[in-house]
């Protein structure tokens, strides 16, 4: 194929964990070919990219990021501190870091997420854990955990943590019967 004078060769990268990522080179532009990277903090980690290829930031970013978004809104709808995240996104790397990824609550994973096909209110394919605020307090490392949307809106500012573990095991045993039925297709 050319394109303006050059050879165009279309390829198709396979990251492990991440939906093909199709590359079209150039004879010039074959130097200049990149692999996926965080606009956030530069990781090429493919476990924590987007399967989609979506978003530019890895999973940890754009939850610091979501995090950010978060209070803002808390802050304006409750006239509190201007900043509610209480901790860098470097800190938050280092939390996510010593965190397993699994929802506090009903133990889901993001790949088990992925497989569900779980859509968010807004249509979109839910992929990657959220945060959630223990107590509906402002962000801090003490006050986070790893949270599964679907766990998230259940709980939301109506049910505690402790309310919240009580009805949890009804989740996981429903993602663990839809699990297994998504393993038999």
């Amino acid at each position: 194929m050319s394109a303006g004078g050059s050879t165009v060769t279309t390829t198709t990268e396979v990251i492990p964990g991440v939906v093909g990522v199709e590359i079209i080179l150039s004879e010039q532009s074959t130097a200049e070919v990149k692999q996926w990277r965080c606009i956030g903090c530069g990781t090429k980690d493919p476990k924590l990219a987007y399967k989609s290829g979506g978003i530019p930031r890895c999973y940890i970013c754009q939850g610091y990021k979501n995090m950010e978004i978060n209070s803002g809104q808390k802050a304006k709808k409750l006239a509190a501190l201007a900043r509610s995240v209480e901790f860098t996104l470097e800190e938050f790397h280092a939390w996510a870091a010593s965190n397993p990824r699994v929802c506090t609550y009903c133990e889901i994973t993001d790949e088990e997420l992925w497989l569900l096909d779980l859509k968010t209110a807004n249509g979109k394919r839910n992929e990657a854990l959220g945060i959630d605020r223990i107590k509906s307090d402002l962000y801090s490392l003490d006050n986070i955990a790893w949270c599964c949307y679907p766990c998230n809106r259940a709980k939301g500012n109506y049910l505690s943590s402790e309310e919240m573990r009580i009805i949890a095991p009804a989740l996981k045993s429903i993602w663990q019967s839809r699990l297994a039925g998504v393993a038999r297709a």
